[in-house]
């Protein structure tokens, strides 16, 4: 059985893989207590303005051919920005998915031998060719336009064949350009927020379609007293220069970084000052642990959470924590996203399918500690390889960005 990878990644801008991943369905933001209650208010300010979400997502009930509908077309297509993904599961089910102006549809054999479209066989349909297929369609093109040969057929084949309602999850892109997150150097953005409401709250098209709004609000979750690792690689394990190190040992630590991540996101009893469990049932323990535990604070967002969203409220909250001066062992934030198991594509265009594992998800970590070197040098290989490339340098501290993707064995991401 082929099993699901995790690949890491130390230095690299986190901007292409938070943007390319657009289908995430839970979003964990994770920093101690301390660094929270000094970047809360300009934090909250970006995302809840007056206390009001930025964003908001829909499920609306609908079929492929209404979309085709010219007012809905026009609006949310040609000059809109929109994301959708259906119902279904995705390999057994007709699931179609709206991204970037492309719409999506993954078939079965029986509904792709009906619609009269040209598609793709799936690389991941159940384990036979020809038992999936993919089809694609650039709905911003200048050939799909109402009246050419091109659009025809697909309203043809959404309202003859492919005619079946599904329930779809719905978000307008063109909110975050009324929400532009406030620097730190001025404030005036954020008075800005606060005086605008959200563009489609009262959208006739999506009252007529009976759309249910859905606010991205986030879920704060203030932790007991936990055991926190200290976050900082121990020497001679990182690379620094030519200097040779254990890349078993390496791999260890970051591992033990993300299952720490994951086990907060959890609120498991392990990690938790107050645990008393019996070693011959867990033998967990915290890496590396600091000598004083503390609160951590979880901001948790759920239903479609755009791509766009996500990067905002991380870039913002490492322009607060860099200009804090806060002590080492609470500065750091971590950020992870988790993707819809069931879309057609996971990153970008990478194909996806879940019968045997349909993990795609990524988690972002973000260290401020004192400066112990450089480091440098590229390495290429295969899952759990490392890329290295300098941490960025501030006032005597090192910004160390460490990136996880998790990715399952059908995907063509990994």
């Amino acid at each position: 059985m082929v099993h699901s990878k995790c690949y890491v990644s130390i230095g690299r801008e986190p901007k292409k893989i938070i943007r390319t991943h657009p289908f995430n369905k839970q979003v964990d933001f994770i920093l101690p207590l301390e660094a929270y209650e000094q970047i809360k208010t300009e934090l909250l300010a970006t995302i809840s303005p007056n206390g009001e979400p930025v964003m908001q997502y829909h499920r609306v009930r609908m079929t492929l051919a209404e979309i085709l509908e010219k007012e809905f077309f026009n609006k949310y297509i040609k000059i809109g920005n929109v994301i959708m993904l259906s119902e279904g599961r995705i390999d057994t089910d007709d699931v179609y998915c709206l991204y970037d102006g492309k719409l999506r549809l993954s078939l079965t054999r029986e509904s792709y031998e009906r619609c009269g479209l040209v598609g793709k066989p799936a690389k991941f349909g159940g384990g036979r060719k020809g038992h999936r297929w993919n089809l694609e369609f650039d709905l911003r093109s200048d050939k799909m336009m109402h009246g050419t040969k091109q659009l025809e057929r697909l309203i043809w084949s959404f309202t003859e064949v492919l005619t079946g309602p599904t329930t779809f999850l719905f978000c307008d892109l063109t909110q975050l350009k009324s929400y532009q997150p406030s620097s730190s150097k001025s404030t005036s953005s954020t008075s800005a927020l606060a005086s605008t409401t959200t563009p489609n709250q009262n959208c006739p098209i999506l009252q007529k379609l009976k759309s249910i709004p859905r606010p991205l609000s986030p879920q704060i979750h203030i932790s007991e007293d936990l055991i926190v690792p200290s976050m900082r690689c121990p020497e001679g394990l990182a690379p620094q220069g030519e200097t040779e190190y254990s890349r078993e040992a390496w791999r260890e630590w970051a591992v033990d970084q993300l299952e720490w991540l994951g086990l907060v996101s959890l609120d498991a009893d392990r990690i938790k000052a107050a645990d008393t469990i019996d070693p011959y049932l867990s033998t967990y323990q915290v890496p590396e642990p600091l000598d004083t535990p503390m609160k951590i604070v979880r901001m948790r967002w759920r239903g479609l959470v755009p791509a766009q969203f996500i990067g905002d409220v991380w870039r913002r909250s490492r322009e607060l924590l860099k200009s804090k001066n806060l002590p080492e062992s609470v500065s750091w934030v971590a950020l992870t996203a988790v993707g819809f198991e069931n879309s057609p594509i996971s990153w970008d265009k990478s194909e996806h399918g879940f019968l045997t594992g349909g993990e795609n998800c990524y988690t972002i970590l973000c260290t401020y500690l004192p400066k112990s070197g450089e480091e440098g040098g590229d390495h290429d290989g295969d899952a759990m390889d490392i890329d290295y490339s300098h941490g960025q340098q501030k006032a005597g501290r090192e910004e160390t960005v460490y990136m996880f993707e998790i990715v399952g064995s059908r995907d063509e991401h990994s």
